[in-house]
């Protein structure tokens, strides 16, 4: 598996992710970066502590929002604010439970 040493892979993840996040929603619509944008965190958030891991998570998930607040821009900042947590919380919680989820490793030993 991925052995982070320093800082670095996880933040060109939280980048890369949210980047294909942001291309994929709002007025963008590149639809298959929908589908590869939750690689590059994933594969990082296993080698995270919970806390950095949310941080990361929720960092990428605002950073795809974002295209939201630039295709409704006219709307008050309360109602921007709270389309980016929208996105970002559900996201951040399940980006907690992932390394939960039992690898093929773990798997194939119980047998």
């Amino acid at each position: 598996m991925l052995k982070l040493r320093s800082p670095a892979p996880a933040v060109l993840a939280v980048l890369l992710s949210g980047a294909m996040s942001f291309l994929s929603s709002g007025i963008n619509q590149v639809w298959i970066a929908a589908w590869l944008a939750p690689i590059p965190l994933l594969l990082v958030l296993l080698e995270l502590r919970p806390v950095p891991a949310a941080l990361a998570a929720f960092a990428t998930s605002a950073i795809g929002a974002l295209s939201f607040v630039v295709a409704y821009r006219g709307l008050p900042p309360v109602l921007l604010v709270s389309v980016v947590l929208l996105f970002a919380v559900p996201f951040t919680l399940l980006a907690l439970a992932w390394p939960c989820v039992p690898t093929l490793d773990e798997t194939t030993r119980l047998v």
